[in-house]
């Protein structure tokens, strides 16, 4: 069955840390790339996942909600209310590792930022500070 996981609840969509599909929606989703490309007149200016998204849906793949599995700073709604840049609001808040329904946490981009975000899942699973 053509089904994709929506995992940013900010947007409703699909974002890129965390990008599943069933093997039928693959398929519908790579038979339907140029119509894809042909209808949605601006994903040359879009991220993947973003165009993967609105290609799903021009495609009517069904959606499946598992807006849990991510931890993306990206899809909290506090971060457009904060006046600072996406970077910005990363550096200063980051998104939390000390959620472990998660399955995904995003993004951390240095060695530092990681190491921090695996002190934070251990030090929430062992209940010690490390």
């Amino acid at each position: 069955k053509p089904m994709y996981l929506a995992n940013c609840l900010e947007f409703h969509s699909l974002q890129g840390p965390l990008e599943v599909f069933s093997r039928a929606a693959a398929t519908k989703f790579f038979g339907g790339l140029r119509t894809c490309e042909k209808a949605l007149t601006d994903w040359k200016t879009w991220g993947e996942d973003w165009f993967v998204h609105h290609c799903m849906q021009k495609l009517e793949v069904k959606k499946a909600e598992g807006y849990g599995l991510l931890n993306d700073m990206w899809c909290h709604d506090q971060y457009l209310n904060t006046g600072h840049t996406y970077w910005e609001e990363c550096q200063a808040n980051g998104p939390t590792c000390k959620d472990l329904d998660a399955a995904v946490w995003h993004p951390y981009k240095s060695p530092e930022m990681v190491e921090t975000c695996l002190r934070q899942a251990l030090e929430v699973e062992t209940g010690r500070a490390l």
